[in-house]
């Protein structure tokens, strides 16, 4: 029999403590603003996993790492329409990635395909037993107790990700500092640290890392924590209320005086549409 819900109801901490507790095994089908993600259980282990999520396409999440090019990218999506084949073959074969480089990558993939589903609280679930893993899934082998330590730990980090970036209007500019190598040693470092131009919402900044939200947002609140970008501005997005008078200012001294624990609690409380930071189990 089926088991159909929301993690609003139930969350995904207690549903894959049900399952590891019954030791359940069957498809687990994850739906949020009409992408979906997959996830294969047996004895307590994810043992497969998919998702057409557009941040996790391998093209998307490969560029994101930078181990590939926008024009290798296009390159080799062109010869996959052309000869049905898969594109981490096409890539191998063309150069651009050496076959150990794309073992590592689909595997983080489906380490991020798991784990950012703690990043979808409002998702609806379905969970289908005895049902084996389809043709197209990427094999992996996760524990599902090992599953759920990073997932509280996860949560817990997204909830003071959300404490801080309270709106997608927000731009921010790089201070005097400059980092040190090892804050922008990887391609996806360098490439969000260069997004931050004084001009770029945090909206844009995430759609141009071609990286999974979490991930991106994680680096910026590093960024942040280190004194290497600031505050600038807020841009009013759609669909958020409008500012109350003064919050932007006080919301904006918070940050330049170095208060990045609850820098936004003048902006948030004026945007009722904002939801606050959920509790770690939801």
């Amino acid at each position: 029999m089926k088991l159909i819900g929301t993690f609003a109801v139930m969350p995904l901490q207690d549903l894959l403590e049900w399952v590891m507790a019954a030791r359940k095994a069957g498809r687990l089908v994850v739906e949020r603003n009409h992408a979906n993600r997959t996830l294969y259980i047996r004895e307590s282990t994810v043992i497969a996993c998919s998702s057409d999520d557009p941040s996790l396409l391998l093209g998307q999440f490969l560029l994101s790492q930078g181990r590939i090019s926008e024009d290798e990218l296009r390159e080799a999506m062109q010869s996959q329409e052309e000869s049905g084949r898969s594109l981490g073959e096409i890539l191998v074969e063309k150069g651009a990635l050496r076959p150990d480089q794309l073992e590592m990558a689909i595997s983080e993939k489906a380490a991020e395909t798991v784990y950012g589903l703690f990043d979808w609280p409002d998702a609806a679930f379905e969970f289908t037993p005895d049902v084996p893993p389809s043709r197209w899934a990427i094999p992996t082998e996760l524990p599902v107790q090992e599953v759920l330590l990073e997932g509280i730990r996860r949560t817990d980090e997204t909830a003071r990700i959300r404490s801080v970036f309270s709106s997608q209007g927000m731009v921010f500019e790089r201070t005097e500092r400059p980092p040190d190598a090892a804050m922008v040693a990887s391609p996806m470092a360098r490439r969000i640290y260069r997004l931050i131009d004084g001009q770029r919402t945090l909206a844009q900044i995430l759609l141009n890392s071609h990286a999974p939200e979490y991930l991106a947002s994680a680096f910026l609140l590093r960024l942040i924590e280190c004194g290497l970008i600031r505050l600038k501005e807020i841009h009013e997005v759609q669909g958020e209320n409008a500012p109350a008078e003064g919050s932007i200012e006080r919301a904006e001294s918070c940050w330049r005086t170095g208060s990045t624990s609850q820098p936004y609690g003048f902006w948030k409380r004026s945007h009722s549409r904002i939801p606050p930071s959920r509790p770690s189990r939801e």
